[in-house]
């Protein structure tokens, strides 16, 4: 009947046991702050981290309260190199500072709610400051460009190669 960890693993350990008991709820902690990398950054969670850090967990959702409201966050991370996704949702009257796991990957450019972002890296991130509200994150595992008459051309920096005016779009996959 237990609805959390329990004091003792089995009542003839420890007689006088409670089957909800606090200690227990550490692990819930983890999942938030390190697992889903939850944190606040200011008192009262005006501005927020999300940080995941998932291993190889390949998908799962995390709603927490914060005074502000709930904070979601819930990711796709397969292991198959397909492309790591992340959507977050955050209360009213918060900036959320997200980091998209990014190691093994050069290209510092996230598709954030489908429109292409040069994001700041950080280590094994990429970095982007987002808003209140619902927000999709996809990396990319590789930019072309393309120029007026179709021709895709392989950029290993496609900001400044966008920058040159040569190309008339960006495609992502």
């Amino acid at each position: 009947n237990a609805t959390i960890a329990c004091e003792a693993w089995d009542p003839s350990i420890k007689s006088n046991m409670t089957f909800s008991h606090p200690w227990g709820a550490s692990a819930g902690n983890i999942i938030v702050r390190h697992t889903f990398g939850v944190q606040p950054l200011e008192a009262g969670f005006g501005k927020l981290q999300i940080k995941p850090q998932l291993g190889s967990l390949e998908y799962g959702t995390l709603k927490t309260p914060t005074i502000k409201g709930s904070v979601v966050v819930s990711v796709q991370n397969p292991q198959d190199g397909a492309g790591f996704t992340m959507t977050t949702t955050t209360p009213a009257n918060t900036v959320a500072q997200v980091y998209v796991p990014a190691a093994g990957s050069e290209i510092d450019i996230l598709l954030v709610a489908g429109v292409a972002v040069h994001a700041q890296r950080e280590g094994d991130f990429l970095v982007v400051e987002v808003g209140s509200g619902a927000h999709s994150f996809t990396l990319s595992n590789g930019v072309t460009m393309v120029t007026p008459d179709g021709t895709e051309v392989s950029a290993a920096d496609p900001i400044t190669a966008w920058k040159t005016g040569k190309y008339s779009h960006i495609k992502l996959y």
